[in-house]
């Protein structure tokens, strides 16, 4: 008959602390991810695990989930630093049923090499509106209706208007000053 010794092997407990998950004030930014100040003081560096690709800045509170051995940046609580969103290929952003509304505290910029807008109705409002042109062509098929208080308008060369009829109506004085005026 064959016996057998038993030994009881004792495992080593995992020292990791069961996880947990609080605020971390960020202190240094590395390519991998940041350093960040826990309230307790205790200084980690933790990996950014965020749905959207995030750049933080020092200063950011960071939501920060760890076990002691690993930490991750699962949200920003306060941030300055810039969200990212690039998606390969053709994007197509709608709200359904409802109104698309795009906005920023410090204004919207659209880059591309072609810009180009659709609409039944374009209701533009702004305090003022500077555009800058090489060439500028306006076709429009109906009525071209300008009000203002006040126009003027400078031409560096050369102004030429053709219309089937035209004329020019004021309550005051017409001044024509020119070297040469030719009519008919």
């Amino acid at each position: 008959m064959k016996t057998a010794t038993v030994r009881l092997v004792e495992s080593k407990v995992n020292s990791v602390s069961p996880p947990s998950l609080g605020r971390g004030v960020v202190t240094a930014v590395h390519p991998t991810g940041v350093t960040v100040v826990l309230p307790d003081g205790a200084e980690v560096t933790a990996e950014l695990a965020l749905a959207l690709p995030y750049a933080a800045c020092e200063g950011d509170v960071l939501l920060i989930l760890g076990d002691g051995a690993e930490c991750f940046v699962v949200g920003v609580l306060s941030g300055r630093g810039k969200t990212s969103l690039e998606l390969q290929g053709n994007v197509s952003l709608r709200a359904v049923g409802g109104a698309l509304d795009l906005s920023g505290d410090e204004g919207v910029c659209v880059h591309g090499p072609a810009v180009e807008v659709r609409s039944d109705k374009l209701h533009m409002v702004a305090r003022s509106v500077v555009e800058t042109f090489s060439s500028l062509f306006q076709r429009v098929t109906d009525v071209l209706n300008v009000h203002s208080r006040q126009e003027v308008s400078v031409v560096d060369e050369g102004s030429y208007r053709q219309a089937k009829t035209a004329s020019l109506q004021t309550e005051g004085t017409v001044t024509i000053n020119g070297k040469e005026i030719l009519l008919g």
